[in-house]
């Protein structure tokens, strides 16, 4: 601005422009950044989100190894049925921990088949059964292993686990209660699916080596939780990348050692 014979002259550099207004270039900027942000934002979030189940699904197995234990100190150290009703010929008499459910044609019956079981009475709570990735229709999430009073490692179409690896009945045959599994989470399995489940390593006849005869359960990530029978709870993440795979026979995969390990107490060996 200038003054000239008393009058206030404009200059002309000085442009007038709308004060709450933007450039198109300025908003296409704004815009650009928000993705930017979005971008580096959201998987950090998708992250945190899984990690958040993934805690609440060590809470809820946790919540399960203590019905379990509250179970065996009020039974004489017996541990609970781990089948679901599929061996009654060698569980006599025996209450299992969840009622068969993989002939139930609705939701009130899967829920039926949980209060039914011999550990609801210790959680009374449907939640603690699933994990929180489950859909609507997913009442049941978890399985026990089969080495916990399910069924015999050294009997029928199981092979290729360590000699004297067997069903154990009683808390105090447990050896390093550490590393033994009770329960893990192998996602929508549970429904639909018997109460005992165990990663099943065999010879395979044509190949001559190791393999999975049951599908490692991939969940929450490249992995799963599990339960051990000293009460603790954590999430193991898979560390062969054939883990998984559609191809069973994995020789040498570290993962089916530690389950194998962790369900039978002692490593796959080759034997027919």
């Amino acid at each position: 601005m200038s003054k000239h014979s008393g009058l206030v002259v404009s200059s002309p550099c000085v442009v007038n422009r709308d004060k709450g207004g933007f450039t198109l270039v300025e908003l296409l900027v704004v815009i650009a950044v928000i993705a930017l942000l979005m971008a580096i934002l959201l998987p950090a979030l998708t992250r945190a989100k899984e990690q958040g189940k993934r805690a609440v699904c060590l809470h809820h197995l946790q919540q399960l190894m203590v019905a379990w234990i509250m179970y065996a100190d009020s039974n004489n150290d017996k541990i609970v049925r781990g089948d679901a009703g599929e061996y009654d010929n060698i569980h006599a008499g025996e209450p299992p921990w969840v009622q068969r459910d993989y002939d139930a044609n609705n939701l009130e019956e899967r829920r039926n088949a949980i209060e039914k079981g011999a550990l609801f009475r210790y959680t009374k709570d449907l939640r603690v059964y699933k994990c929180p990735t489950g859909q609507s229709e997913n009442i049941r999430m978890y399985s026990s292993v089969d080495s916990m009073n399910s069924t015999d490692g050294l009997t029928g179409h199981l092979t290729g686990i360590g000699a004297g690896s067997r069903m154990i009945k009683v808390r105090q045959q447990i050896r390093k209660p550490y590393e033994r599994i009770v329960f893990y989470d192998d996602g929508c399995l549970g429904d639909n699916a018997m109460g005992g489940f165990t990663i099943r390593v065999y010879k395979n006849s044509d190949t001559g080596s190791q393999a999975w005869w049951d599908d490692p359960p991939i969940r929450h990530g490249f992995g799963s939780t599990f339960s051990y029978a000293d009460g603790h709870t954590e999430y193991y993440k898979w560390r062969d990348k054939r883990t998984g795979t559609l191809n069973p026979n994995q020789p040498g995969n570290e993962d089916m050692r530690w389950f194998s390990i962790g369900v039978w107490g002692a490593p796959p060996v080759d034997r027919e």
